[in-house]
């Protein structure tokens, strides 16, 4: 439309007392920015039009308007603005009271420190401020020339309006201070004086670390407030500077003053002495029979004026004349000391401030810089993860009581509801790391894991066979080779037999062993490969089974992403421990035990060497195992909190994208994945370690076997072949041991994935689906009978209290009520999501809770207020409900739906829609959502707002559809906002907030009344505001959860941070 001046001073004119209108009016001037030079002036002329109390509103608009132009880089605007916002504020500001003054000053304070303006405006402002103040009288001079001790204090003068405001930060400051010191002392005193029994090293490198961090906070709180002390006493000691020059150069005008008035006084006496003796003199020349004194009363002695002595600041400032006050001058006064005026009230609190300021102690330097250093180098310290549980409850508190207090001062009161809200009931979430594994060997979970691969057992024994034929052949090796060896160092060895073959012969029969070898590895190989995969396609489907039959209940706790990862990785190492490892185990464990039988028979004395490391070995490979298996366990755990990041966002990428959330999504994911490779980074140090240690000893043992054998050669007690092939056992026994403690190690990997997997399979739904009477019809009455409802991850929250109503069979029912009053949870109670608390749901005199799920659900049609379409074809989706529906069916149910569009995509039913629907509008998926619905042909249909993204020709056309099919027919019952959509109902019932129902009747008996509870919420709608909120939400969000996970996962790490620490040293 066009833009014109009229537009501009009605936006103007429109301004009220209220924060929301300004910053309305802001936006609407910010959208018309190509018109900034126009928009300004007439912002001015409206100002200067204004009266004195209205001015501040106006540059309230001025400051949104400015920082919207700043934050949104509109130059060109913020421009516009400059060379009028001095003027414009030193017109708001002359003449104003000295709290509207204060207030506009706050103003220009936020355009100083935002940098809203150039140095050379913002400077403009300063000097017409000050000029106003100078200009008016001292006594209502106020912050930049004056501020206020108070609401009701007296002025200040000028020059101490950066002390009031210094002292007004320390006040601030003050609480967070005293906070956090008294947390330290807390702490301290726990840790250091307790005398109970020390806890295990980990938890207390953990207190321990947490008290670092409070008392880390405790010295920042400090180090704070002394450098806002500091600050003080530097403008305190420059103001004092400034008093005490004048006040040497005044002392020394006294002294100058007092000099002068000794000598004229030394003057004045000599010249009445010289006056009184001449006066004798003629007295004795004229007189008579005696002398005649003088009558002439004596005069007083004038006491020194030499000034007082100023011991502190404030005998000076009580001592220190002041142009405020009216610029009294100093008089002598015969017999007493001079006076000087009384202060203003600024300066006697200031001096009282300063007095204060002295006594703080300003030694401890450098304690914010050892926090930073702290926060720096060790990241993982910082926040409140390692503090004691105690003082982190005792923070909380302290937290909430603020909070409180904060809403309290502004008029707002916690609600009951918000307070039961806290209780939260989690029964139903899976457990991050599984069932009941807190380090314990978990061998009933082993003896689980392996039963798994029970319907695979022959297949499992015919590689078992062939493993044997193998680790058989590879055996012999070690003993052919020491037998040629000692041939070969015979006179003739081609006379010579080997088990009755010639040396020929036997290198033949040997290639053909050793083919047979292979091929038997090779089939060994391909068997459980294949039986791996099967194990894994099964359990997938197994668990996917199970968890579709699972409750809503468990969905409300548990997150899409975290059952993902039980599906996908999880399964994986399942599969491959009881497979692949269990056959590695075994080939070890065969070939470990044969080379320790042909090492003993070879020579005992060197086997005993090899025995004494065995022990050791072993024991390491026991605990490396564990450690490994708690590892894994964390590892599955934040992989699934990964998981549940990615799915999440991703799948809303295009809200955050408009949000500008990349940033922060990013730095989400990153901090997740470090979390992850730490914990992979310790996996690789800890194998890295067991490794290494135990590859040294076996290098130690192969060179003590290599001193003793070299002897034993030389002594003639064992040959050269004899010890070759001892040599070679040795090496075959070591790598099966090294076999071995990997089998064991990634078994209980194996155990740590498989405890998440049995949690998820042992899972009993509180609703079953297949139990109950079969639902033929869902024809008749629905009714609610005293319906007590709470959802169970928010028990103490009640949804309904009592709810009670009756629906008509083939009636067109609309239930309306505030936000968050129950209206989407009828919907959810008939479908059986959950089960009432207490009550009954009936549909014709049966109850709900005695049908059985799925057949009740078939009978029921459902269009949810944001569509849900999975990825395939539009017909795929239409017929989501009914898979075998006949194509005539599909494209009846659809032009019933007003799904004209269709014909407009290339490929037409078959068109893909994309993830979640993303290649079709919102309207489009709303209109093949409800074509879902109607080709059911359902007894009850479900509308959840299902009209809401839908255009009013749509709507018209989607309404007509649904009348005309479901008269008579279906019981239809709306959820819905849309006066449309409730005036074609037959009966609309009232929730109210209570969880109750308000009133029950047609639209033309309750829109006739103008007090009833339904008139009421369309005066709501009507006036563009929403229906007055109920209960909040019951459910637990991504966001919650995710977050959860997140401070679960660094309360977790908190055992292990001296380890980090020292990792980051080294």
């Amino acid at each position: 439309m066009a833009y014109t001046d009229d537009a501009v001073l009605s936006k103007l004119s429109a301004l009220n007392e209220t924060h929301e209108s300004i910053a309305t009016t802001a936006q609407w001037i910010m959208f018309h920015r190509r018109h900034a030079s126009q928009t300004v002036r007439l912002w001015l002329t409206k100002l200067k039009d204004l009266p004195s109390a209205k001015r501040l509103n106006m540059i309230y608009l001025a400051n949104e308007v400015t920082q919207q132009s700043k934050a949104r880089h509109k130059e060109d605007f913020l421009n516009a603005f400059a060379p009028f916002i001095a003027d414009a504020t030193s017109v708001a500001y002359k003449g104003a009271q000295n709290d509207v003054q204060n207030k506009l000053r706050r103003v220009v304070d936020v355009w100083r420190e935002r940098s809203i303006f150039d140095k050379e405006t913002l400077q403009s402002l300063y000097d017409k401020l000050e000029e106003i103040d100078r200009s008016r009288p001292s006594s209502t001079v106020g912050g930049f020339g004056g501020a206020s001790f108070g609401a009701a204090g007296p002025p200040v003068p000028p020059e101490f309006a950066p002390m009031v405001r210094f002292h007004q930060d320390i006040i601030r400051s003050a609480t967070p201070m005293k906070t956090a010191l008294a947390t330290a002392q807390s702490e301290h005193k726990k840790l250091t004086e307790s005398t109970a029994p020390l806890p295990a090293l980990p938890l207390q490198a953990a207190r321990l670390n947490g008290l670092l961090k409070v008392l880390a906070n405790a010295e920042g709180a400090v180090a704070e407030s002394l450098n806002k002390r500091r600050e003080m006493i530097r403008s305190l000691e420059h103001f004092l500077a400034i008093h005490q020059t004048a006040l040497k150069e005044e002392e020394q005008h006294m002294k100058d003053l007092s000099g002068r008035r000794t000598e004229i006084e030394r003057r004045k006496n000599e010249v009445e002495a010289t006056i009184i003796s001449s006066q004798a003199t003629n007295n004795q020349e004229q007189g008579g029979p005696g002398d005649r004194t003088s009558t002439e009363p004596e005069r007083p002695q004038f006491e020194a004026l030499t000034p007082p002595t100023h011991s502190d600041a404030e005998d000076f400032y009580q001592g220190s004349s002041d142009a405020h006050n009216g610029g009294h001058d100093v008089q002598a006064a015969p017999a007493q000391q001079p006076t000087f005026p009384s202060s203003a009230p600024g300066i006697e609190m200031l001096s009282h401030l300063a007095s204060q300021f002295q006594a703080v102690p300003v030694g401890v330097n450098g304690s914010q810089k050892k926090r930073k250093l702290a926060v720096d180098d060790f990241p993982d310290l910082g926040g409140d993860d390692g503090i004691d549980a105690d003082v982190q409850e005792m923070l909380k508190k302290e937290q909430k009581q603020e909070a409180d207090q904060h809403l309290k001062a502004h008029g707002f009161q916690r609600s009951a509801k918000a307070a039961k809200a806290a209780h939260v009931n989690m029964s139903a979430r899976l457990s991050k790391e599984g069932k009941g594994q807190e380090g314990k060997p978990g061998w009933a979970e082993v003896w689980r894991l392996i039963k798994i691969a029970r319907p695979e057992l022959r297949w499992l024994g015919v590689a078992f066979v062939l493993l044997l034929i193998s680790s058989s052949v590879t055996m012999s090796i070690p003993f052919s080779v020491g037998r040629i060896l000692d041939l070969s160092t015979k006179e003739n060895p081609e006379e010579v037999r080997l088990f009755g073959f010639t040396l020929t012969q036997f290198f033949v029969g040997l290639a053909a062993v050793l083919t047979i070898g292979a091929t038997a590895n090779f089939g060994r190989i391909i068997l459980l490969r294949i039986v791996g995969e099967r194990v894994v396609s099964r359990l997938r489907t197994q668990l996917y089974r199970r968890t579709y039959v699972q409750d809503a209940e468990f969905f409300d706790a548990n997150r899409v992403g975290d059952l993902i990862s039980r599906l996908n990785s999880d399964t994986v190492i399942v599969g491959k421990s009881i497979t692949q490892n269990v056959s590695d185990g075994l080939r070890s464990l065969v070939s470990g035990a044969a080379g320790f039988v042909a090492m003993a028979w070879l020579s005992p004395k060197l086997t005993s060497i090899i025995l004494v490391m065995v022990p050791p070995i072993a024991l390491g490979a026991v605990v490396y195992g564990r450690t490994i298996r708690n590892l894994s366990r964390q590892i599955q755990k934040n992989v699934g909190t990964l998981m549940k990041i990615a799915e999440e966002r991703l799948g809303n990428i295009k809200t955050s994208q408009a949000f500008v959330g990349e940033v922060q999504e990013m730095n989400r994911y990153s901090k997740q994945v470090r979390k992850i490779f730490a914990l992979g980074r310790r996996d690789a140090v800890v194998s890295g370690t067991f490794f290494a240690s135990t590859s040294w000893a076996g290098n130690m043992t192969i060179l003590a076997m290599l001193i003793v054998g070299g002897n034993l050669v030389r002594s003639g007690a064992m040959t050269l072949g004899d010890l070759t092939s001892f040599m070679m056992y040795t090496v075959f026994a070591g790598s099966s041991l090294f076999g071995v403690s990997g089998f064991y190690s990634e078994l209980m990997k194996g155990v740590g994935a498989a405890s998440r997997l049995f949690e998820l399979q042992d899972r009993k739904p509180t609703i079953h689906q297949t139990v109950g009477t079969k639902v033929i019809s869902a024809q008749g009455p629905i009714k609610f009978s005293n319906v007590q409802f709470a959802y169970p991850t928010r028990p103490a929250v009640p949804i309904f209290n009592g709810l009670d109503f009756e629906i008509p069979s083939g009636s067109n029912v609309c239930i309306v009520g505030p936000s968050g009053g129950g209206k989407s949870t009828v919907a959810s109670l008939l479908l059986r999501f959950y089960n009432p608390t207490s009550g009954s749901i009936t549909i014709n005199g049966v109850d709900i809770s005695k049908m059985n799920v799925k057949s009740l659900r078939r009978r029921i049609g459902m269009v949810a207020q944001e569509p849900v379409l999975f990825s395939g074809t539009v017909a795929e989706n239409i017929a989501y409900g009914r898979p075998k529906a006949a194509r005539w069916e599909i494209i009846a149910a659809a032009q019933k739906a007003n799904c004209g569009f269709i014909s407009d995509f290339p490929d037409g039913l078959e068109t893909q829609v994309g993830a979640r629907g993303a290649q079709l509008s919102g309207g489009q998926k709303q209109r093949i959502a409800i074509a879902r619905a109607l080709l059911k042909d359902p007894d009850i249909l479900l509308l959840d707002e299902a009209t809401s993204a839908l255009d009013a020709e749509s709507e018209t056309l989607v309404n007509q559809a649904l009348a005309n099919l479901l008269k008579g027919r279906s019981t239809t019952i709306s959820i819905a906002h849309r006066l449309s959509t409730i005036k074609r109902s037959d009966k609309i019932i009232v929730l109210s907030s209570e969880g109750t129902v308000a009133e029950i009747g047609s639209y033309t008996e309750l829109s006739s009344n103008p007090s009833s509870a339904f008139s009421k919420l369309m005066e709501w709608q009507m006036s563009g505001g929403d229906a007055p909120p109920a209960a909040s939400s019951p459910r637990i969000t991504e966001e919650e959860e995710i977050e959860e996970d997140l401070e679960q996962e660094d309360e977790d790490e908190d055992v292990s941070v001296v380890e980090e620490v020292e990792e980051r040293k080294r």
